[in-house]
């Protein structure tokens, strides 16, 4: 982020929200991985800050942009800040793991924040450091107690949508630069999907892989049909901008011509976006 695009937010902030950014971002360049303190820290200060302004939740998307965290990412180190008070950090952080001697890490104490009874949280971290768990078994074992229903159905994050223009943009380009380079890889001729099972030794090939591959094409033409709608917002989009600026007024969106509809899952799009 450029000193000019930070200058811009901050100037929509309180002086307040301004001194309380400056704390923030001082505890951002001092957190590293395994400081679960510092992690704590951020997380009150956050708390404070929706505490006394109402316009909490837009500061906290300007932090985000400034520290380089996405919103979910602050609004977790809120739930830590929430979950566990001043005694229960300073009992947390003196946790050793069983063998290594490690502390407990982010990645572990994150995975406990959505459970409500405080006695069952600790007791899996307990149970943690005295097995010495790694982060990536902890998840494991904490999914075991979490009700069915407080589950996403399906994997990975929800996509945050950005609600600026700016930041639609952006998002959009970082995502599309990113897929097309990946799918680039996936049809390369020498690497590639077609490649690899060209290559592949006829013992070696599974009648497992048939239902994927049916798979995988199914959502590429679905996504395919995505990227076509992605196109025209943004041909539309850059119609009505070259308008207005010529204008001089911002104008509302043409009658769109008639067209087919075009049929996507849903779940390409989140795919994609995540």
């Amino acid at each position: 982020m450029s000193e000019a695009d930070r200058l811009r937010l901050v100037e929509q902030l309180t002086r307040e929200q301004q001194e309380k950014l400056d704390v923030l971002t001082g505890l951002e360049a001092e957190k590293n991985a395994g400081e679960l303190r510092t992690t704590w820290l951020f997380g009150r200060e956050l708390v404070e800050c929706l505490d006394e302004h109402d316009s909490g939740q837009s500061f906290i998307e300007i932090v985000a942009k400034i520290v380089g965290c996405g919103p979910a990412m602050l609004r977790k180190r809120i739930h830590f800040a929430q979950r566990f008070d001043d005694e229960e950090i300073a009992a947390l952080l003196k946790l050793k793991r069983s063998g290594s001697g490690a502390p407990l890490e982010w990645s572990h104490v994150v995975q406990v924040l959505p459970i409500e009874d405080k006695d069952q949280r600790w007791n899996l971290l307990l149970t943690a450091a005295s097995q010495g768990w790694s982060s990536k078994r902890f998840k494991t074992e904490v999914a075991a107690v979490i009700p069915k229903e407080r589950r996403r159905p399906n994997k990975g994050r929800t996509p945050e949508v950005p609600k600026e223009v700016d930041g639609k943009i952006s998002d959009i380009q970082d995502h599309l630069t990113t897929w097309t380079k990946r799918a680039a890889l996936w049809a390369d001729e020498k690497q590639g999907l077609l490649a690899a099972v060209i290559k592949e030794p006829v013992e070696r090939l599974k009648e497992g892989w048939g239902a994927k591959l049916t798979s995988i094409a199914a959502q590429a033409e679905a996504l395919e049909g995505v990227l076509r709608m992605v196109r025209d917002h943004a041909v539309e989009s850059k119609r009505l901008l070259d308008k207005a600026l010529s204008d001089g007024a911002a104008t509302g969106p043409e009658e769109p011509e008639d067209k087919d509809p075009v049929s996507a899952d849903e779940s390409v799009l989140q795919g994609m976006f995540s």
